[in-house]
């Protein structure tokens, strides 16, 4: 029988979790865990017992605003459990790790508890809080962003964080990113405007892109559970080849008449390697510059 079952059995759970946490917060307050923090430790009979054959170790943390949070437990000789409480010992969230709160301001406590009934002995565990990064920064074509990886960064997917960086184009370009990662294997993925996936590559990803704002994701191909991970983000952009509406490399008669109709008007079939200003319509000197294109081939 696991230790969940038995607990609902000899009390009602929340009664039961508040009654135990209010008396350990009368015997004073239990050590933080601050955001990006990764806590070793252990459980046994010194610990507090639940009541149900289950110990208990806790940890106070502040937020000052609404934040995500990601709660991780892991442990090799127990299947662990976590409870949070807020400063008014109710429980607000509880589950089997990984697990992901939305957490208002204010006081709370998370505890490392072992799901099941355990033999007498000591049982090592680490815990880690990561919390949401709030602030996205920005990047543009030619810079070279610096960052790092860690606990605090907001969880993706099988324990992989990201770090988001918003930027816009003005004009239609082929942009290309590049990221280095000094111990770990990096990958970059795009979003549109909407949050709608656009691509991503490992170490580098080059795309032919419109004008717009987008946002790129600095992300661990591979999971990492602690530690801080550096990396470098460039963003470099090339202005598309004039007329070549294909993307081949080169303009051809049948791209140069395209690009005449859309100077007249005549067409809706967009090409935006023709508009290399980027405000919407074909002019004269773009005209002439996929002619240059055509003669002389792609720059």
């Amino acid at each position: 029988m696991t230790g969940h079952t038995i607990r609902r059995r000899l009390c009602a759970l929340a009664a039961c979790v508040s009654g135990t946490i209010a008396s350990l917060a009368a015997a004073g307050p239990p050590p933080e865990i601050l955001c990006g923090e990764v806590i070793t430790s252990s459980l046994d009979p010194s610990d507090t017992d639940l009541g149900d054959g289950t110990w208990l170790e806790s940890y106070d943390f502040t937020l000052q605003e609404t934040t995500s949070l990601s709660f991780e437990l892991t442990a090799e000789s127990f299947r662990p459990y976590i409870i949070v409480t807020d400063d008014q010992v109710v429980t607000v969230e509880e589950g089997e790790p990984p697990l992901i709160a939305e957490l208002g301001p204010g006081n709370y406590t998370v505890f490392a508890n072992n799901f099941e009934v355990l033999p007498a002995g000591d049982y090592p565990y680490t815990l880690s809080l990561g919390c949401a990064q709030t602030e996205v920064e920005a990047i543009a074509c030619g810079q070279t962003v610096a960052g790092q990886l860690d606990p605090t960064d907001e969880e993706f997917l099988l324990d992989t964080w990201i770090d988001p960086f918003d930027f816009s184009l003005g004009s239609p370009a082929r942009v290309h990113f590049q990221i280095e990662g000094d111990s770990f294997e990096p990958l970059v993925f795009l979003q549109d405007g909407d949050g709608n996936d656009i691509g991503s590559g490992l170490d580098e990803y080059t795309v032919d892109l419109e004008p717009g704002a987008y946002t790129i994701f600095a992300n661990n191909f591979f999971p990492l559970f602690t530690g801080t991970h550096h990396y470098r983000l460039s963003m470099s952009c090339v202005s598309p080849c004039p007329g070549d509406c294909d993307g081949d490399g080169t303009v051809s008669i049948a791209e140069l008449i395209r690009g005449v109709n859309l100077a007249l008007g005549s067409t809706d079939e967009a090409c935006s390697a023709f508009d290399l200003d980027g405000n919407g319509s074909v002019a004269v000197n773009e005209l002439i510059a996929a002619v240059r294109a055509a003669l002389d081939g792609c720059a």
